[in-house]
């Protein structure tokens, strides 16, 4: 078994191989859409394979998202980290940008503690501390932190680049796993690199990438807020 990602053993056969045989299905002609679709059906059949991360005690993860995500996923209610649309009603009125701090809290705390952050199921990707597995976001510039997971610049509606929020994650009983291929749905396949470290984009000069850890079945009440609302920055290469 590959132990950085691009491969895992299922039943006696490679994860690699098992894609290979529903690729095979497709026609020589086959368009991106025909692909993509096939791609997706298996990250749904053969997602969270990766190898097992056994956490320290009181081990934390690191999850990171631009406000925009946040006030669309945790300030609706029925809405997910996922991107299932939310159902009708909401925590209050959304804040239009900038958001404070307290504004945030205030929106994290609403959740039910048992709540998913994922409705669908579906897992969050995490950053792994080596050095201070109990505080993932310690000593770290979280500035840089979107640029060194490799995200995309988020902006908004005004054409502003949009601030970041990062929350530490845990402890167990949630299951962490490095996460493979198949863990990343059709656009984002070329963003995500094998070797079990994140990556920021060749245009960029941030720093290193972070072990990767994904997990599923994260709850708000497994969430602690970190940092932010923070402006990310993004120095070039």
């Amino acid at each position: 078994m590959d132990q950085h990602g691009t491969d895992v053993a299922i039943g006696g056969e490679s994860l690699r191989a098992l894609y290979d045989t529903d690729l095979a299905t497709l026609s020589d002609s086959a368009t991106e859409p025909e692909i993509a679709a096939i791609h997706d059906e298996f990250c749904v059949k053969h997602a969270c394979l990766g190898t097992k991360i056994t956490p320290v005690p009181l081990e934390r993860f690191g999850h990171v998202m631009s406000m925009n995500s946040f006030r669309r996923f945790v300030a609706r209610p029925g809405a997910s980290a996922g991107g299932l649309p939310p159902r009708s009603g909401m925590i209050g009125p959304i804040p239009t940008p900038p958001m404070s701090s307290s504004e945030a809290n205030a929106m994290l705390l609403a959740r039910l503690e048992t709540e998913a952050l994922r409705s669908d199921g579906g897992a969050i990707w995490c950053l792994q501390s080596k050095t201070s597995p109990e505080l993932p976001l310690a000593d770290i510039d979280v500035s840089l932190l979107p640029c060194r997971l490799g995200l995309k610049r988020s902006k908004e509606s005004d054409g502003s680049d949009a601030n970041w929020i990062a929350f530490s994650v845990g402890p167990p009983p949630t299951e962490w796993r490095r996460p493979t291929f198949a863990d990343t749905t059709w656009p984002f396949l070329t963003d995500w690199k094998p070797g079990g470290l994140t990556m920021a984009s060749p245009e960029y000069s941030c720093g290193p990438g972070f072990p990767e850890a994904i997990g599923r079945g994260v709850t708000y009440g497994q969430l602690t807020p970190g940092a932010g609302p923070f402006a990310a920055a993004w120095p070039t290469a």
